[in-house]
């Protein structure tokens, strides 16, 4: 019976050692990249993201065996002059390409993220009033998670999804997410007076559903007043002088041949022409009148960099901005015509 137990805890000894032989000589994966934000909230917590890569095979696994359950312990820390903040460990599975840790900065300063020899520098910056949004209204389709808690975090009161009926205002992430059948009654509540913010560019499938022509150039440099045109205050507050590049467009709208739509600035003046009646310039951000409401159109980064607080913030204050553009006159003929062209398309 001894002879029996020897013979069973030796094999179990075997067993384990072999177990942990094939555990760690089995495939780790390498990391080949690190993406944060550039400028976060102290106090608030954000995510690192790591990308990864995997060898193609295991050569200490017999064909058609699986890999024993395993993880990578892979070190993530924030540093402060030089100095350790906060560590967290990524665990990701076998053949993971993205692995997230979350970090929170706990004062304004300068600090550096590292993991597996990948670095990139990090400002905290002090977070706003919990009361900045002043209770702001806005329904919201296609935003980010980490816009949506930001903006409630502020005093936005924004509710996710489609709105009935007319509301102060409608946040659109991603056009593309909306059917044609959805955005005709859409086009109803600006008409009757809601504004709608648009934060990225329709896709060409949807040419139909707008009143307005869609030409995007490139963005050849950054310019302070691209971002932050003038007679729109409110967009640059709490935001530093200098133009962060979180909210440098890849891609700007040309006006320059519009004829359908009125383009105006945040406060509800008609864009500059030239002597042949053309609009000036190509903007980044820039509003038209559609029956009693208004369209703001933006091609600023923000769902690119919704990690950023700068810009979250730019977001909160297009919204206030939006919210401040002088009624004018109404644009009635423009949504008569649009709306009764995108029935008939219904209809077919």
């Amino acid at each position: 019976m001894k002879r029996f137990r020897f013979l069973v805890t030796t094999f179990g000894l075997l067993s384990m050692l072999a177990a942990c032989s094939t555990v760690k000589s089995a495939a780790q994966a390498t990391v080949t990249g690190l993406k944060a934000p550039a400028h976060v909230a102290a106090g608030t917590p954000f995510d690192v993201q790591l990308n990864l890569a995997w060898p193609a095979g295991d050569p200490t696994l017999p064909p058609g065996k699986a890999e024993p359950l395993q993880r990578r312990n892979i070190l993530v820390t924030l540093s402060r002059d030089g100095h350790l903040v906060v560590a967290r460990h990524a665990l990701p599975s076998r053949g993971e390409r993205l692995a997230r840790v979350r970090l929170s900065a706990p004062e304004p300063g300068e600090y550096t993220i590292s993991a597996a020899g990948h670095t990139q520098a990090l400002e905290a910056v002090p977070d706003l009033s919990t009361t900045y949004g002043g209770m702001q209204s806005a329904a919201a389709v296609g935003l980010p998670d980490t816009l949506m808690q930001t903006l409630r975090a502020h005093d936005f009161a924004v509710r996710e999804g489609l709105p009935e009926g007319v509301v102060p205002e409608i946040l659109i992430g991603d056009p593309a997410n909306i059917s044609s059948s959805q955005w005709l009654p859409l086009w109803k509540a600006v008409a009757s007076g809601s504004r709608l913010i648009l934060l990225s560019a329709p896709p060409p499938s949807q040419a139909t559903d707008w009143p307005w022509t869609i030409h995007l150039v490139p963005v050849r440099q950054c310019e302070r007043d691209l971002v932050f045109p003038s007679g729109a205050p409110l967009l640059s507050q709490a935001l530093p002088g200098n133009t962060p590049s979180a909210l440098c467009p890849r891609t700007a709208y040309d006006l320059s041949g519009e004829r359908q739509a009125v383009p105006v600035n945040l406060h509800g003046t008609r864009l500059p022409r030239n002597h042949q009646d053309n609009y000036l310039g190509e903007h980044a951000v820039f509003a038209f009148r559609y029956g009693q409401g208004f369209v703001a159109v933006s091609s600023i980064p923000v769902l690119r960099n919704a990690g950023d607080v700068y810009a979250q913030r730019y977001l909160m204050n297009l919204m206030k901005q939006v919210a401040q553009i002088p009624a004018g006159y109404p644009a009635n003929g423009l949504a008569y015509v649009h709306q009764a062209r995108l029935q008939a398309a219904l209809r077919h």
